[in-house]
């Protein structure tokens, strides 16, 4: 399941957890006001979208540890890098949500859907350097998705 994790809490865990393999939780910056900016601002999580994100890893760590193995949730991070917030570091954010993945995903400006943003894409060096920055983080898989690889 992909999501922006805005709805999901204990409840919600304890409902959906166990139909689960991999949680994939979406972000568009680790800093609060520029997750705002780039349209983090819908429902009650709004003004702390990766506070919340940073919870949901803890619940489903929590929910990890009292179940087998192999009914545990992988959790996976999906962050879109834009000219916004392609001068981040995320590396501590991730060594505190510990995913087992990340996805890099490259701001790609798609006809009929995102028309008007192509402010927000940033250069492929600008990716590229974002990507690097992230092979520090030890013990998770980083995967780039640039925009000829999403294309």
């Amino acid at each position: 399941m992909v999501t922006n994790g805005s709805r999901i809490d204990r409840r919600w865990l304890d409902k959906h957890g166990p139909y689960l393999r991999w949680l994939t939780l979406s972000i568009d910056s680790v800093d609060a006001e520029r997750a705002r900016q780039l349209g983090r601002h819908a429902g009650p999580i709004s003004y702390r979208h990766p506070d919340h994100i940073l919870e949901v890893a803890e619940l489903v760590h929590a929910w990890n540890s009292i179940r087998p193995r192999q009914r545990q949730i992988r959790l996976k991070l999906n962050v879109t890098v834009t000219s916004l917030n392609a001068d981040e570091d995320p590396s501590a954010f991730i060594e505190r949500m510990r995913p087992s993945k990340v996805k890099l995903l490259q701001m790609l400006v798609v006809q009929g859907e995102n028309d008007g943003e192509e402010g927000l894409q940033c250069s492929a060096v600008s990716f590229a350097s974002y990507a690097h920055r992230m092979q520090s983080v030890a013990g998770v898989e980083i995967v780039s998705e640039d925009n000829e690889a999403m294309d």
